[in-house]
């Protein structure tokens, strides 16, 4: 289904945990369909992670394999940024757990 679709399929949703509280996305860099911009909650499973909006519309699926880092911005902006192999999601804020359950998991 790529790496974004409409709904969330079974195996993943019986997978999926919330690892934090909904979080701020600002936008996402370089994916050509998603333009999203609100709150979002990140989950984890075992082939990856996703996020999903409130009215369970969009997601998107990154499998670990496809996964680079997670990381506070490098400047002064208050960003935290989710690079996978062909996109960047920017969160606002800085979301340090984020980056460490991401990290951790990838590296499981």
């Amino acid at each position: 289904m790529g790496l974004f679709g409409l709904g969330v399929p079974k195996q993943i949703k019986e997978l999926g945990r919330d690892i934090c509280e909904p979080l701020d996305v600002e936008y996402i860099e370089g994916h050509p369909d998603i333009k999203y911009q609100g709150r979002m909650k990140l989950h984890v499973c075992q082939n990856g992670f996703y996020l999903i909006d409130p009215s369970k519309k969009h997601f998107g699926v990154v499998k670990w394999t496809d996964f680079k880092e997670a990381y506070p911005s490098r400047t002064s902006d208050r960003r935290t940024i989710i690079a996978t192999k062909d996109f960047k999601i920017y969160l606002l804020g800085i979301e340090e757990r984020v980056c460490e359950i991401l990290t951790k998991r990838m590296a499981s």
